[in-house]
């Protein structure tokens, strides 16, 4: 039997470390994703327990037994024996759960007695084939073991939403880590470049204090503004290996085995409309789908107690032969036997639980139950909607300032340049220009910070909607 089948698949990958690379080796060397994996093979394996009772069953018997009645004397005729036997008896059923409730058996017993002070003995064989079926409780779906399936399958379900959730919730972890890090290396290179700015403009400083057009203090601000400049560099790069460490600990390897990175860019798609992210919630979202399976569970539960209620009527048939067989003194040819003939029978047995107390509440407490899930499941459904409604608007919110920043940049570079030139024509001193290169360094952190806040969104608006998934060509499939 299939009982489970779990498929992780990534398709349409690029050769350089990026995104993509990042998710599939999670999925490939996550110890978090493993240990999920685990626990859901091993409640997997709570349905094949539950389904082995229904499975051909067969047990074997056997005793041996000696007994010794030495004031026993039995006399046939002229001989007589005192009553020191052995007994020795074996057998075997073989029975098979039938859905439904019923349950046919076949078994088979063979027993054998010798007197020891002779050399009698006898032998009994008894075979049947037995079937039961019940009609009213405990019948049909409501049968004990064919309910259990049903509700092992329910709890397989809730075991794999919760599989598919921790995969989200890694995923989702690992895609924040690569971008903090990716985040983190283009600050370090913005870094790098606001040192090279005022590296080249202390050396610009010291020529022209060198020529006597500029005073000492213009060189002694150019020193201060390099040494700012090298501590910012310093942080940035702590928070890069900080970022590293962080991604290779959630991927399971050491930061030394991660590839360098191969692209800078943050892409971000288009906006999903509200009813689109609203469906993928309904057919997605972990606390739904387990209110969901939850409902199923009590609502079998409901027709369980309700069934528990009615009076056990069950039909049993069968058929059965007992054979003896015995001689009575060596060497003698008496014998004794009964014929090979087949006994059938059939019959009813009848039951009923007068008050039956214990399962009128156990359906009381179902009926509870539903009513609370019903309620919850409402309640859960409003909230992601007004998640969504903060999704959207923080979405919108987040790409206008991503173009504002934009913007932004396009102008401090214009100013920077026009600034510098202004500033070695001596029309404005190195204050101006400082500032103009501080809004530059400014502007450009600025935008990267907008392009991961918009970013963070999307990785957010992925998980909930499960579409991490799609985008990466994941499939999760759970087959029983």
């Amino acid at each position: 039997m299939k009982f489970l089948c779990i498929i992780l698949s990534i398709l349409g990958l690029a050769h350089s470390f990026n995104e993509y690379e990042a998710v599939q080796m999670a999925l490939e060397k996550s110890p978090n994703i493993r240990v999920s994996t685990i626990n859901l093979t091993h409640d997997s394996l709570n349905q094949i327990i539950t389904r082995s009772d229904a499975a051909v069953q067969a047990e074997v018997s056997g005793n041996n037994i000696i007994e010794a009645h030495p004031a026993t004397r039995m006399s046939y005729g002229d001989n007589s024996t005192t009553s020191n036997s052995i007994e020795s008896s074996a057998g075997g059923t073989i029975s098979k759960y039938l859905p439904g409730g019923g349950q046919l058996s076949a078994s088979v017993t063979g027993a054998v007695s010798k007197n020891l002070d002779s050399s009698g003995s006898s032998v009994t064989t008894t075979t049947g084939v037995t079937a039961i079926q019940p009609l009213l409780k405990d019948a049909w779906s409501n049968a004990p073991i064919d309910y259990e399936i049903e509700i092992g399958k329910k709890n397989l379900a809730k075991s794999f939403e919760k599989f598919k959730s921790d995969v989200l919730e890694i995923l989702t972890e690992v895609r924040n880590s690569y971008l903090d890090w990716l985040g983190a290396t283009r600050t370090v290179a913005i870094r790098e470049m606001e040192l090279n700015f005022t590296t080249e403009a202390l050396e610009y400083e010291k020529a022209r204090f060198s020529l006597g057009e500029k005073a000492e203090m213009d060189t002694l601000s150019g020193a201060l503004e390099l040494l700012r400049a090298k501590e910012k560099l310093l942080s940035a790069a702590y928070e890069e290996r900080a970022a590293k460490r962080q991604l290779a600990l959630e991927l399971g390897i050491s930061p030394e085995d991660l590839p360098p990175l191969t692209d800078s860019l943050i892409e971000v798609n288009t906006l999903p409309s509200e009813n689109a992210i609203l469906a993928q919630i309904n057919k997605h979202d972990y606390e739904l789908k387990l209110l969901d399976i939850g409902r199923e569970i009590l609502e079998m539960q409901q027709k369980k107690y309700g069934n528990a209620l009615l009076p056990r009527l069950d039909v049993k048939a069968g058929v059965s032969n007992v054979q003896h067989g015995s001689m009575y003194f060596s060497g003698s040819d008496a014998t004794a036997s009964r014929p090979n003939v087949l006994d059938p029978w059939v019959g009813i047995n009848f039951s009923y639980d007068i008050f039956s107390r214990k399962a009128r509440y156990q359906k009381k407490q179902a009926v509870l139950s539903l009513k609370s899930n019903n309620i919850e499941r409402t309640y859960a459904l409003n909230q992601q909607k007004s998640e969504i409604s903060d999704f959207l608007d923080a979405w919108k919110q987040d790409e206008a300032r991503l173009s504002i920043r934009r913007s932004e940049i396009k102008i401090a570079e214009r100013n920077y340049e026009y600034a510098v030139q202004r500033y070695e024509l001596g029309e404005i001193d190195n204050l101006v220009k400082l500032k103009a290169r501080n809004d530059l360094i400014s502007a450009r952190l600025n935008r990267l910070l907008a392009e991961m806040n918009l970013k963070k969104l999307e990785i957010a608006v992925d998980k909930v909607t499960a579409n991490v998934l799609n985008r990466f060509g994941i499939r999760l499939e759970n087959r029983q």
